[in-house]
């Protein structure tokens, strides 16, 4: 069920995949973008407001779309500082691997030369399409299920590939573009966490004070990450300077996705898939 939460909202709907596709890139999404859908009588003004936000704002439009290649040194990066005993995916290629190759610059230059060509091409590897499920305890010796966390373990390489596409390319674009919510403080410099805490206590005192309703909703994507719908997730990150056909290659890996389960056994042999 938790796999199907995205079902019945407006981009999952039938009329709006045909036309708008899931990966948003039929020509009515570019209208979207660009500001100049129609809204139809049929929409609610909750999706009228929807429409409206995905636009491009001018500030990204004078800085175009980010076209950032995958470089030897942003390879080096994303490995240099990485724990070698971090687990290793279903390939068994593990961090080690990595974090002997960045020693080498000609290694280096194939690993980012493949990279490079799948986000410019849309595509990826067939092992960078399988992905493996792991569970470990948040309380000491329970195995109750609500008390084990579970993680994917996907390729190295790739999610290096996703780090810089995101963190430090699309992240940082929204930043210079000042396009960053005022809400979003953690991890940012110069700003602190503890001010969206403090915020968030004044909210409640003025509330309280003006003796009115109110409500505090989570809305962090890291933990809801069942809920986000691929055409607006597209949109979204075309909307602060993605190339469209990087956003597909993240998306399309991930509905091709085949999870594997790793045990205290071993791994499994037979898989589950969205297709």
């Amino acid at each position: 069920a938790r796999f199907k939460l995205t079902e019945g909202t407006f981009f999952m709907k039938l009329e709006q995949i045909n036309q708008f596709g899931l990966l948003g890139n039929k020509e009515d999404a570019r209208k979207v973008l660009e500001g100049m859908f129609e809204d139809n009588e049929e929409m609610t003004e909750a999706e009228k407001r929807i429409i409206r936000v995905l636009q491009i704002t001018d500030n990204i439009r004078e800085r175009g779309t980010i076209e950032k290649g995958v470089s030897k040194e942003d390879f080096k990066a994303g490995f240099t500082g990485a724990k070698e005993r971090t687990a290793s995916s279903f390939s068994t290629l593990h961090f080690g691997h990595y974090k002997s190759v960045v020693e080498d610059d000609e290694l280096s230059n194939i690993h980012a030369g493949m990279l490079d060509i799948s986000a410019r091409t849309g595509t990826s590897l067939p092992r960078c399409q399988k992905g493996l499920y792991i569970m470990i305890y948040k309380k000491l010796n329970s195995i109750l299920i609500e008390d084990l966390r579970a993680f994917l373990l996907m390729e190295a390489d790739f999610n290096v590939l996703n780090k810089l596409i995101i963190r430090k390319i699309m992240m940082h674009n929204a930043k210079e573009s000042k396009e960053m919510p005022m809400e979003n403080v953690g991890g940012r410099k110069g700003l602190s966490a503890a001010e969206a805490g403090l915020a968030r206590k004044m909210f409640f005192d003025i509330l309280r004070m003006l003796k009115h309703d109110g409500a505090v909703t989570s809305a962090y994507s890291h933990t809801c990450y069942n809920m986000i719908q691929r055409t607006s997730a597209a949109l979204s990150c075309e909307g602060l300077g993605v190339p469209n056909i990087t956003i597909a290659m993240l998306l399309l890996r991930l509905q091709k996705m085949k999870y594997y389960i790793r045990t205290g056994h071993r791994e499994s042999s037979t898989f589950y898939s969205s297709g």
